[in-house]
């Protein structure tokens, strides 16, 4: 064989590796996915709700009940749609109708829109959610976080306590005497409301730095819902659509 037929074999046999080396790559890669371990599932639904994989172009839509989850998983539910999901730690989270929840690892989701609740089973550590920039870690939890508007945050704690952190900065968290020291001042004016609620607007004015404080991170008890927009933390009462969402989760 001349020089020439030297170099053509070779350049062949360094192509056919080449493809074989490619195809046993996809296989690899194909196998690992099949046999990657689901996080959870949807075990229940309502409406239309669908699911983005990751490295997929597509979403799958959820036409059954234990449709099977993986970490980098988004599940997105439409306009009067809900769904259940359980996690492989007992881990119970339903998706509000409008919301993206995205499956960052095995104990970590990130909420993109809407609103979501947890039931986190007693000694379970670690579960933990982002939202924006903020953390919240949890742990033997009922609660439940929705958006607000395009900037806030309502955070509400039933059962448990959780940890909520800011990843970017402090948070301006007003304490709850505040609420208490509106009610000590009405007893002390007997005034129409509408004078009654513009003197402690001034009044507040006045006093509020003595009701607040900078924090990295603080706790919420059970009982206790809080209104987080633009940092600034303030104690609310609960909004009725959250009751409505912990009925429905410990329904189904």
């Amino acid at each position: 064989m001349n020089k020439k037929g030297r170099k053509i074999s070779l350049l062949s046999f360094l192509v056919i590796v080449f493809v074989v080396f490619v195809f046993k790559s996809f296989a690899l890669a194909k196998n690992l996915a099949q046999n990657q371990t689901a996080v959870g599932e949807v075990t229940k639904y309502k409406g239309r709700v669908v699911v983005k994989r990751k490295g997929e172009i597509r979403p799958f839509r959820v036409r059954k009940e234990h449709f099977k989850l993986f970490v980098g998983d988004c599940i997105k539910t439409k306009t009067n749609s809900k769904a259940l999901i359980l996690f492989i730690d007992g881990t119970k989270v339903l998706l509000d109708q409008k919301s993206v929840l995205c499956i960052q690892d095995y104990e970590k989701t990130g909420l993109k829109t809407g609103k979501v609740f947890f039931k986190v089973k007693k000694g379970i550590k670690g579960r933990r959610l982002v939202v924006s920039n903020i953390l919240i870690g949890v742990k033997g939890t009922l609660f439940g976080v929705g958006f607000e508007n395009s900037t806030g945050l309502v955070v509400e704690v039933k059962e448990g306590r959780v940890c909520v952190e800011n990843l970017k900065g402090e948070f301006k968290k007003y304490e709850k005497k505040l609420k208490a020291s509106f009610e000590e001042f009405k007893k002390q004016r007997e005034i129409g409301v509408k004078k009654l609620n513009k003197e402690f607007e001034a009044y507040k004015k006045k006093v509020e730095k003595e009701f607040y404080e900078f924090v990295k991170k603080f706790e919420l008890k059970p009982g206790e819902t809080v209104s987080i927009i633009n940092n600034e933390v303030k104690y609310i009462k609960p909004p009725k659509e959250f009751e409505e969402g912990f009925k429905l989760l410990e329904e189904w």
